[in-house]
């Protein structure tokens, strides 16, 4: 079940870190919904495989979605072949269903890992996603039970190479100026601070 990005100019990708499971790949059969419209996109995940047989499973749901060309599962990647993996792709997809896991309550690493990347998202719109996203252009937001809309976002962001772009670069700024270290010390020093004077 292994491929190489390079076999489709459109890649949908899950972090390293982020075990395959039912609630983290909500966004699986959009991809037949997709071929169906004639758009054909590939879906590449990565990560330990925490439920066993999953993969497996997987596999057998792509062959009856008409789809098994188009997943690719890459196992556990270091780090430096996650930036790699991440680099060839097009769109960061966040598909996480409520429910599962701390899907309702963490916030995704890859979420941001994808933004740093400069690439556009299509994730939930559950709370904690919401949250991460306010006040930012940075993908589109869909109902995760909903393949449909899944494949409505990923199929917009393919068709519209511009605003995938600019959704992208504005994913790329918050992380520059809003999500990273140097500016949640600040803000830690500044909740301390408050504290101590009272």
């Amino acid at each position: 079940m292994r491929g190489s990005p390079e076999q489709s100019g459109t890649i949908l990708c899950l972090h390293r870190d982020d075990r395959p499971q039912p609630g983290n790949l909500a966004g699986h059969p959009s991809l037949a919904v997709l071929k169906r419209r004639g758009t054909v996109v590939m879906l590449h995940l990565a990560g330990k495989e925490s439920i066993k047989g999953f993969i497996e499973r997987l596999i057998v749901e792509s062959d009856s979605l008409g789809i098994r060309d188009q997943v690719f599962y890459h196992g556990f990647l270091s780090k430096a072949q996650t930036l790699e993996l991440q680099g060839k792709a097009s769109i960061g997809l966040v598909p996480h269903l409520p429910g599962y896991g701390n899907n309702l309550a963490a916030w995704p690493v890859k979420m941001f890992e994808f933004m740093a990347m400069g690439l556009p998202l299509v994730y939930s719109n559950i709370p904690n996603h919401l949250e991460i996203t306010r006040g930012l252009e940075v993908g589109i937001a869909v109902d995760p039970t909903q393949p449909g809309l899944f494949a409505d976002a990923i199929e917009r962001l393919v068709r519209s190479p511009e605003a995938a772009r600019a959704m992208g670069e504005a994913g790329r700024r918050a992380v520059r100026e809003r999500f990273n270290w140097d500016v949640e010390r600040a803000r830690l020093l500044g909740i301390y601070d408050e504290i101590l004077k009272n």
